[in-house]
């Protein structure tokens, strides 16, 4: 079970960063190209919201550490907002909200890329030690 739910966190952190490297290139074809993409963007954007919450839940019960499950809370929290600004932006017209959503995505995507590094580093990490006693 613990090896199957560090797997699933596993691909769960790369998910929310493809998400997020998805979700730059629709709001970049929408705003120059085809302004009908920024509904795929916003939809892929709660899609990703929800992989986050399942990362931070099983980060948790997985009991992968601390640090990290700060990192995917700070991860979920960084997308709240970035859900509401994109809302505000879009929906309102107030440009300060869209002006504040562009880098607010660039920090998350770089948070992601920290996220899904250590964690996958960190489920190596706790294989490691099976892979040498199957072994032995």
């Amino acid at each position: 079970m613990a090896a199957r739910a560090l797997k699933l966190l596993t691909i769960l952190a790369w998910l929310v960063l493809a998400g997020i490297a998805v979700q730059a290139v629709l709001a970049g074809q929408g705003w120059f190209q085809d302004p009908n993409l920024m509904s795929l963007h916003g939809g892929i954007g709660h899609g990703v919201l929800g992989l986050a919450v399942a990362t931070l839940g099983l980060a948790l019960v997985a009991r992968i550490g601390w640090g990290i499950v700060l990192l995917a809370g700070l991860q979920l929290l960084g997308l709240i907002g970035q859900t509401g600004l994109g809302y505000a932006g879009r929906r309102s017209g107030i440009a300060l909200a869209s002006s504040l959503h562009i880098p607010l995505g660039v920090g998350l995507f770089g948070l992601s890329v920290a996220l899904a590094l250590l964690i996958t580093l960190r489920v190596g990490v706790r294989a490691a030690p099976d892979a040498e006693v199957a072994s032995s």
